[in-house]
């Protein structure tokens, strides 16, 4: 039931709030809000211009512990506040820790023994373009890597579990494959890396590449490591991914089998 505002009740507008607002301070969804007001939880008003508005003294809010995950109502963020780093990623721009495992912060069904935190840059997105770039990859049926939002220490960012099995496999960057290939390549050169081509390292994958990625089901059409590459790049093109540098792909060596993915 949506009540009107009258007259004299006008000189209280300013503390009416938008469906937007209200969901932004109670940290939910728009529809969480709207759900709400049909379940009479919440008693929204009409003022005298034909707009609903949430009144503040309906909001629901309350104290989140420490540790309390915040519910979006779409995707969780996942509070890792209370871990300790096990060590430190060094490849990258972005600040980035690895985590042990523990019973409570494992948020996915693969298997593995860390996760990684990145910590997202102020303001430009990163946090959810990472989110939405997996779970598009999901829809599509694309190996990729799963990502959480999450919060560490007042800092906002993603966490992604490792893709690498167990047991002494690894994951080689590509900027330290190209080396072994290409005399005088600058593998710590970031920009302007003349030699980063992707005749280069199309050649490169057809090459040394031989399965597919790990515990993936092959698309139709989808034959070979070279297929699935160059998916990847149909993919940036797709969500306007421009990071995909010489450290933003690789091969993953499992000596124990022989095999590279």
């Amino acid at each position: 039931m949506i009540y009107n505002v009258s007259k004299m009740e006008q000189t209280k507008i300013a503390e009416l709030l938008t469906i937007s607002e209200a969901a932004k301070r109670m940290h939910v969804s728009r529809q969480t809000i709207y759900t709400w007001t049909h379940e009479g939880k919440i008693k929204p008003v009409l003022t005298p211009g034909g707009r609903t508005r949430i009144p503040e003294d309906q909001l629901i809010i309350k104290k989140r512990e420490p540790t309390e995950e915040v519910d979006t109502n779409v995707y969780p963020i996942r509070n890792i506040s209370g871990l300790d780093p096990s060590r430190i990623e060094p490849m990258g721009t972005k600040e980035k820790n690895w985590f042990s495992r523990t019973e409570e912060h494992w948020y996915w069904g693969c298997e593995g023994n860390e996760f990684l935190f990145k910590a997202g840059r102020e303001g430009t997105g990163d946090n959810w373009a990472e989110k939405i770039a997996s779970e598009l990859c999901e829809l599509l049926g694309l190996p990729h890597a799963e990502y959480d939002l999450a919060i560490y220490r007042k800092k906002k960012g993603v966490i992604t579990p490792s893709f690498v099995p167990k047991g002494g496999a690894r994951l080689e960057p590509g900027n330290e494959i190209l080396p072994q290939y290409i005399g005088g390549y600058e593998k710590t050169k970031r920009y302007r890396q003349n030699k980063h081509t992707l005749r280069i390292v199309l050649a490169l994958i057809s090459r040394e590449a031989r399965e597919l990625p790990i515990g993936w089901s092959s698309l139709d059409g989808i034959i070979t490591a070279l297929d699935v590459f160059i998916g990847y790049l149909m993919l940036d093109t797709w969500i306007a991914n421009q990071d995909r540098h010489h450290e933003n792909w690789g091969l993953v060596i499992v000596p124990e089998n022989r095999t590279v993915h």
